[in-house]
């Protein structure tokens, strides 16, 4: 049972993952945001910010896995000194890309009511495309959602660049 709702879970955050957004595969697209003139890395997200300063990023990965055989999930995970990991993705549902109108036409349904339940609980303050939905919170990770595939790659690029050149910069989606 309790394996049934974890997926009927994950279904449900992965059906807010927007639809228009086109997977791309291959290097990081080059980061558009400015340079500050500081030693911190600054991310602005639609639901927070998160400052980091560049001497104690230890390691920066991109990775993809499969989340309960329902949503592919692409993520970013920055380390730094310390004890908490700080992980950045996108979701999309599986088969949300594919040519099958059934699996289109059940993407677009759960889509519909997962943005529609978000709505009704939060009175649409929250998007539910950046939103980070959690099951069981993590105390020691903290998460951000972003959009588009596309935002996720130009962040984790911008964030890539900043470390490498110990220079400051800016992103926002």
């Amino acid at each position: 049972m309790k394996r049934f709702f974890l997926s009927v879970l994950a279904l449900f955050v992965c059906a807010a993952a927007p639809l228009s957004a086109q997977s791309k595969k291959g290097a990081a697209v080059p980061s558009t945001d400015d340079y500050n003139q500081s030693q911190f890395w600054i991310g602005n997200f639609p639901e927070g910010q998160y400052v980091v300063h560049l001497s104690r990023i230890v390691a920066v990965a991109q990775h993809k896995y499969i989340l309960d055989n329902t949503c592919m999930v692409y993520e970013v995970t920055l380390i730094t000194l310390g004890n908490t990991p700080t992980k950045f993705y996108y979701l999309e549902t599986l088969g949300q890309n594919s040519g099958i109108n059934a699996i289109r036409n059940v993407t677009d349904r759960a889509k519909e009511l997962g943005a529609g339940a978000v709505n009704r609980a939060t009175g649409g303050s929250i998007d539910p495309d950046t939103t980070v939905a959690k099951a069981y919170p993590n105390t020691n990770t903290v998460e951000f959602r972003v959009a588009t595939l596309d935002q996720l790659n130009k962040m984790y690029a911008s964030l890539l660049k900043a470390w490498q050149d110990g220079k400051g910069r800016t992103f926002k989606p």
